[in-house]
């Protein structure tokens, strides 16, 4: 226990108790005590997962317990309230996403974490999964020749409305956008939009040149969502679907049709699911494990990276601009 950190939760809603908790163990964290709006619920969570204490008063827990840092994964509309507290009583924290309900408290949150010196974290998992971080260290080895696009395609379900389907999905696709190609100089939004059905294309050039699209669409199915990113290269094409295949389409010098694999540089990764280790658990594939374990490295060593709240600010810039087109 004395390599952990110590942490408490607040919030015990579905995300946070099937991807989030489950992670915990595996991100070299202690779990002191679990907050929820019900103690009922609070005490259930906190003996599910070992927790030591429970509560139904998120500023009692900060004022009782030792903790080394705070998880919050509840409504995002109380995200901001939550981690300023804790922010103040000098706790790093780990909030969801999307960060806070608007800009203005997203960016006080950004003042406050520079002005006590800790790390406030954003949950972008998909900035941790496996394939993702692998496509972001080919691009920095320079393997795909420098990057002349990006394209990103994500279909889901219904949502409430258009601003949601943006604030709660959305964001992701456009934090990787920023994670790929960089910040963002300009963009473009088209859109069809039919009552609480809307499909959005998001094209934007980045600062280095690179072109970006994203095509966001709640006019699909829950039951096959879909994601699929692509890189295009010097001759070079990297293609991750479904967060968890990549392939590596090389430059090469086969010619079209023929079968020679002496000249074939293409490489195809995914996971071998015929022996249960842990590695193929999908909080480890989506991200979120590998998530904890960068924030609680950070805590421990007390430095600040990516996935900070300054990105999740910018997510929030550019969904409010897009909404503005509404």
């Amino acid at each position: 226990m004395k390599d952990k950190i110590k942490v408490a939760f607040v919030g015990c809603g579905k995300h946070a108790t099937e991807n989030l908790y489950p992670a915990l163990k595996y991100a070299y964290m202690d779990l002191v005590s679990v907050c929820a709006k019900h103690l009922e619920n609070a005490r259930r969570q906190a003996l599910f997962f070992g927790a030591r204490s429970a509560y139904d008063d998120y500023k009692e827990m900060l004022s009782k317990e030792k903790i080394d840092a705070l998880i919050v994964c509840v409504n995002p509309a109380l995200h901001y309230e939550i981690a300023v507290e804790a922010l103040q009583k000098g706790v790093r924290v780990f909030v969801e996403k999307p960060p806070a309900p608007g800009i203005k408290e997203a960016r006080d949150m950004l003042e406050l974490s520079k002005k006590s010196d800790k790390f406030l974290m954003v949950g972008f998992n998909k900035r941790f999964g496996p394939v993702y971080k692998e496509a972001k260290n080919l691009i920095a080895r320079g393997d795909l020749g420098g990057i002349d696009s990006i394209l990103i395609r994500a279909y889901v379900g219904p949502t409430k409305d258009e601003k949601t389907l943006l604030t709660e999905v959305g964001i992701h696709y456009i934090d990787l956008l920023r994670f790929f190609g960089g910040d963002i100089k300009e963009f473009k939004v088209r859109k069809k939009i039919d009552r609480d059905k809307a499909t959005l294309v998001i094209v934007c050039e980045f600062i280095q040149g690179t072109i970006g699209t994203l095509q966001l669409s709640n006019n699909y199915s829950w039951a096959k969502p879909g994601e699929r990113i692509e890189l295009l290269g010097q001759e070079s094409l990297l293609i991750i679907d479904d967060c968890h295949k990549l392939i590596f389409h090389k430059p090469t010098i086969a010619s079209p049709g023929e079968l020679n694999l002496e000249r074939e540089k293409s490489t195809i990764w995914e996971p071998n699911y015929s022996i249960p280790v842990k590695e193929n658990n999908l909080i480890f594939l989506n991200g979120y494990v590998p998530e904890l374990r960068y924030f609680a490295e950070s805590s421990k060593r007390g430095f600040e990276g990516e996935s900070n709240i300054k990105d999740g600010l910018e997510a929030l810039n550019i969904i409010g601009k897009i909404n503005e087109t509404f």
